[in-house]
């Protein structure tokens, strides 16, 4: 007998390619058009609700597709406890030379440090973000959402205690030359600028509530 031509029906141009509807289609033992497996409804994905302050989400479309049905579990911010982290794995950069000092006498009000950020004192709401505060939708600089539980700050330069967090925040260009983050205390060389940061800057007690706030992000 005559072997069976997959995908070659009676009115196939020569060559053995049948028509677009029935190319590559396997032979139907039964006779006939050649059969084709029904197609498999196309699945469909719902996106999890997106963290407050998350830039970007607006519903549930995504490049054209209709997200419904199962959930999408959004990535999470995950780090080693601080706490378990060995001595010898901690940054122990030297403060650069002339740095100025920062009155670690004075005590930090975290209440007063979220009312300064949200109030806008000290700019940090135009680069930064933290989830929960509605103003803090920043995208520049980097996510302060859970600062209070990194190890380090400056891109691992320095450790992220208080002393560190206080004089960076008073004058990070001068710690860390190359950043883009403003020189922000009061009375600051800034070494990109040549100018210094007249009174109008931030003073130590306003930083110490700024950095009181941020370790209470965790």
């Amino acid at each position: 007998p005559a072997p069976a031509v997959t995908g070659a029906g009676p009115d196939a141009p020569a060559g053995g390619a049948g028509p677009a509807s029935q190319r590559g289609a396997p032979a139907n033992p039964q006779g006939g058009a050649p059969t084709r497996p029904v197609s498999a409804p196309s699945a469909t994905v719902t996106q999890a609700n997106p963290a407050p302050n998350t830039p970007g989400v607006t519903g549930a479309t995504a490049t054209g597709a209709t997200l419904t049905g199962a959930s999408v579990q959004q990535a999470g911010f995950v780090a080693f406890p601080r706490e378990k982290m060995p001595a010898h794995v901690m940054p122990k950069t030297p403060l650069p030379p002339g740095m100025s000092s920062f009155d670690e006498s004075l005590s930090g009000d975290a209440a007063r440090g979220r009312a300064m950020l949200t109030q806008g004192i000290g700019g940090c709401l135009g680069c930064h973000m933290v989830s929960g505060n509605p103003v803090m939708r920043g995208v520049i600089g980097p996510n302060l959402t859970h600062v209070g539980s990194r190890a380090t700050i400056a891109g691992g330069l320095f450790p992220n205690d208080t002393k560190h967090l206080s004089l960076w925040i008073k004058n990070s260009r001068y710690m860390k030359p190359g950043v883009i983050m403003p020189t922000l205390g009061a009375f600051q060389y800034d070494p990109v600028t040549k100018s210094t940061i007249p009174k109008t800057g931030l003073t130590d007690q306003q930083i110490a509530d700024i950095v009181a706030y941020m370790q209470a992000l965790k």
